[in-house]
């Protein structure tokens, strides 16, 4: 069994890409938990259930409030179901969870990889970034994972420790994209937008007509380029 979940804000064409993603999955999320800390639901399937925080989540400056809202609905997985992050903002191919359920079902209880394909779409921008630690949306969380996984979530000094503890395999096929720049704001909280910094050196001009984009998304690049008119 599997729960996927998302946090999302005042960002509706963002998550309807999102919810085509999911929707296409060839295997399907059992549970799909779309949490929110500001007024107003999002356009959800029926079998998904939307989680309205207060917005007090979103002023707590404890820590960041997007991993607030994900450690929230990580608290909210059944404890018989594998957890997937799936960020309102980037691509997954159709068979996306597919690629990590398999490695979670032969005894990985984190499953995922450390590269990440990066696109920054108004910058017309491209970047491959390879970490020491993976980013948890690059993964799927086995099921003995997704409530300790929330309190790391709240204590982010345990931040490189967590990883070690578990059995995982980091070696899997990189298919998700994180696009940077779409669209106002940030997962799960209002406000900001991801900008280039100086930190952003290895960063690519994508020549011609969004070549780079349309090698990784394939016709699902025209869905994103539509964005920015």
């Amino acid at each position: 069994m599997i729960t996927a979940i998302t946090c999302t804000g005042h960002r509706p064409e963002l998550f309807a890409l999102c919810r085509k993603w999911v929707e296409r999955q060839t295997v399907k999320p059992d549970q799909w938990l779309v949490v929110t800390d500001v007024d107003g639901a999002p356009d959800i399937p029926d079998w998904a259930q939307h989680v309205q925080l207060s917005g007090e989540v979103g002023k707590v400056s404890t820590f960041d409030p997007s991993n607030r809202s994900l450690a929230i609905a990580l608290d909210m997985v059944p404890s018989d179901h594998a957890a997937v992050i799936i960020e309102d903002d980037d691509w997954y191919p159709a068979d996306y969870i597919k690629s990590r359920i398999d490695a979670v079902e032969k005894g990985a209880e984190i499953a995922g990889n450390r590269t990440e394909k990066r696109y920054h779409l108004p910058g017309r921008l491209w970047h491959i970034a390879h970490k020491a630690m993976p980013n948890a949306g690059c993964c799927v969380l086995g099921p003995t994972i997704p409530r300790r996984f929330s309190s790391w979530l709240q204590d982010p000094r345990s931040q490189r420790s967590f990883w070690d503890f578990f059995h995982r395999d980091f070696d899997l096929p990189v298919k998700r994209v994180s696009i940077k720049g779409a669209g106002y704001g940030l997962p799960g909280r209002a406000g900001g937008t991801h900008k280039i910094g100086e930190h952003h050196k290895k960063w690519v001009d994508d020549l011609g007509d969004f070549e780079m984009l349309r090698c990784w998304l394939g016709q699902d690049a025209d869905d994103y380029i539509k964005l920015l008119t």
